[in-house]
């Protein structure tokens, strides 16, 4: 009540302009290159902004985000799916709640929906995990400033296994691992 969502079709996005005085907040997804500057424009009329991050987007904007929030004094808010999720943030807040006794393991697996075509993985699907992953670390309270990265059966079309090794001064080292099972058409994602 009281509030009025629009949603923007990719097509007509760049000759779209949003009058900010009309909106509380902006919520982005997709391609994020040309609304820069109406993220800027909510930003600097101290409105918060959510962007739903996609490795597709690219560093170079992430990088360009960052700056224009640091401009705006941190109004913008990653759109991560678990940082809303009921079960990662009681595990967050057990993780927090226990800070005084040392952080022994962290054990994450999932199996992800079958994938069609050859027994590898696009280098696309591998760096969107990755992105959505090494976040939840993040978020959880671990701070990497190192990562190793090695590509298993690399081709042009992908790879059939990456594994990155995340490290910094004080934590614990992570290992990530995805690997498609050729038979199954299963990903499989460790931690």
């Amino acid at each position: 009540p009281g509030h009025r969502i629009e949603s923007i079709p990719d097509a007509r996005v760049e000759s779209r302009i949003v009058n900010v005085a009309e909106f509380d907040a902006l919520i982005c997804a997709g391609p994020l290159r040309p609304l820069l500057s109406q993220v800027r424009e909510f930003l600097g009329a101290g409105k918060p902004v959510m962007v739903i991050p996609s490795a597709a987007q690219g560093s170079d904007v992430a990088y360009e985000l960052l700056a224009v929030d640091d401009e705006a004094g941190g109004r913008l808010v990653a759109g991560f799916p678990h940082r809303y999720d009921p079960g990662w943030r009681e595990l967050k807040e057990r993780i927090q709640r226990e800070a005084g006794e040392e952080l022994q393991l962290i054990q994450i697996q999932r199996r992800l929906p079958r994938t069609p075509g050859s027994g590898v993985l696009s280098y696309q699907a591998v760096d969107e995990l990755l992105l959505n992953d090494a976040d939840l670390l993040h978020w959880l309270g671990v701070d990497y400033t190192r990562a190793t990265c090695l590509y298993t059966g690399a081709g042009e079309a992908g790879v059939s296994k990456a594994t990155v090794t995340l490290a910094g001064s004080s934590p614990p080292e992570a290992v990530w691992t995805v690997e498609k099972d050729t038979d199954s058409g299963l990903c499989e994602v460790s931690v």
